[in-house]
């Protein structure tokens, strides 16, 4: 999610990690996400807190009320809290609802001011604020309308722009694939169709950074890129053997989690001469193909 993040957010998120630091705690709470917020000083949200009677003194003191101090040791990486995680996901809402491809200072603060039960909010509750927590998303929007563009800086409209050709760029080869999809067998087809799902949510995770899912992605893209090739150099009739075989295999094993044994036998018999027959088809094939002398 980061690779959507301004400048200024990202800065606000390693000021969070600071001020959880400063107070020994190993976890980053929406409460430190609200400090980075008024620590960054130059974004909308800033300026929001700022202008609603907001400062960083005050809501450090408040906040170690809350929280208090940690035990001092402090792990390099420092973990988000559920809380904190689900105020970034929001934040992403907020700014989709704003018609932003970017996560912004204000999409944080936006993000914030929803969270009824996060200790985040509960520290902007016990300061004395200048207006009503509600107001603060009338503030930003006005603060949104006089900036015109938030707080993108030239950096972060290259880089959506170049995600948007990205995007544009997927769009393209879905419909090349789509034109190769139709020219090929209609028995292979099927298998294609789920190769260009697995490719095309695989770049959205590529670009998304996900690297787990990329990882699990490949595997099926390289598993299904076998299966076709594979199945590209047999005969129709060995292809139309190939699926029923497979299509046995897998009742068989249905029929073995189920206990269905005299089932899964009788399965088993019929995979057996399928897998001759198979063979029988696949040494033909290559006799036929051999050079002659």
């Amino acid at each position: 999610m980061f690779e959507r993040f301004t400048e200024k957010a990202i800065k606000i998120i390693m000021l969070a990690q600071e001020e959880a630091r400063r107070l020994g705690h190993n976890f980053v709470g929406t409460e430190f996400i609200l400090l980075g917020l008024i620590g960054e000083g130059t974004g909308i949200g800033a300026k929001t807190l700022k202008s609603v009677g907001v400062n960083l003194k005050d809501t450090r003191t408040e906040v170690e009320k809350i929280v208090g101090r940690g035990k001092g040791f402090v792990a390099v990486e420092i973990p988000f809290t559920p809380n904190a995680k689900r105020q970034l996901e929001l934040s992403w809402d907020e700014a989709k609802q704003l018609g932003c491809n970017y996560i912004g200072t204000e999409h944080l603060l936006l993000a914030l001011i929803r969270m009824e039960e996060s200790t985040g909010l509960k520290v902007l509750e016990n300061l004395k604020l200048d207006t009503d927590i509600a107001k603060i998303r009338v503030i930003i929007i006005r603060l949104i309308g006089e900036r015109g563009a938030g707080d993108v800086s030239l950096h972060d409209a290259v880089k959506h722009a170049a995600i948007k050709s990205d995007q544009l760029e997927m769009n393209v080869n879905k419909t090349l694939f789509e034109g190769i999809i139709s020219a090929l067998p209609t028995d292979i087809q099927p298998m294609a169709l789920n190769l260009r799902e697995v490719v095309c949510d695989k770049e959205e995770a590529i670009q998304s950074r996900w690297l787990d899912q990329v990882e699990q992605l490949r595997r099926e893209e390289i598993n299904l890129l076998e299966q076709i090739s594979e199945r590209m150099t047999q005969s129709p009739e060995e292809r139309k053997v190939a699926e029923e075989l497979r299509k046995i295999r897998r009742e068989k094993e249905q029929a073995i989690r189920a206990q269905e044994f005299d089932k899964a036998a009788s399965l088993r018999e019929k995979e057996t001469e399928l897998s001759d027959k198979l063979r029988e088809l696949k040494n033909k094939s290559a006799e036929k193909n051999e050079p002659k002398e």
